[in-house]
């Protein structure tokens, strides 16, 4: 009698599979893996940051090509500290249909990260827009100036999203989504200074 189970396979989620092949190569001390919905990598040390970003982008078996954007994320409060602030890079691989997010926790009084612009040019923008709404210090970037803001943010002598002072920065979009694409794209994007918490 034939059996009417199917044989199934466990896949990981792709997250998992790239972060696994970067531990093979750099070990568990420069590279931890978060586990989220899909799993993202936190590079460690900044000395090797170039070096792991580098690997990413051309080992063949990950080969990402495209970098879809580089974002910071403020982390003010901490438990065991005064917090980080996060350099995030959304990496895109054309050849293998797969992505993969990384993250380097930078200081809060002085974020820095080295700046990947000669692996990926797109970097460019992303990370002098990043400095100018987070502080983030891309180090080695080769054009490092401020953006012509305009509106309430041209206003603002500070790093507009960094919390400072209790005064919230909230950004509103409307969102959709691109077709057979689950990454969201922002259509129309708006400002609005909230004093207290």
């Amino acid at each position: 009698m034939k059996s009417s189970y199917r044989q199934t396979t466990v896949t990981l989620p792709a997250g998992q599979k790239i972060h696994g092949q970067l531990q093979e190569v750099f070990g568990a001390e420069l590279v931890e893996l978060v586990d989220a919905i899909d799993p993202y990598t936190v590079i460690k040390d900044a000395t090797k940051f170039l070096m792991i970003m580098g690997h990413l982008k051309s080992d063949p078996d990950l080969a990402f090509d495209f970098l879809r954007s580089v974002s910071g994320v403020d982390y003010p409060d901490e438990e065991e500290g005064p917090g980080h602030i996060a350099s995030v890079y959304h990496l895109y691989s054309y050849k293998h249909r797969h992505a993969h997010v990384v993250k380097y926790m930078c200081d809060r009084e002085a974020p820095e990260v080295p700046s990947v612009e000669k692996l990926w040019p797109t970097a460019n923008w992303y990370e002098r827009e990043a400095y100018d709404l987070l502080g983030i210090v891309y180090l080695g970037h080769r054009n490092r100036k401020d953006f012509a803001v305009i509106g309430p943010l041209a206003k603002m002598t500070d790093h507009p999203i960094r919390e400072t002072s209790g005064d919230l920065l909230l950004v509103t979009g409307v969102v959709t989504l691109w077709k057979g694409d689950p990454q969201f794209q922002v259509d129309t994007v708006t400002w609005k200074r909230v004093t207290g918490k």
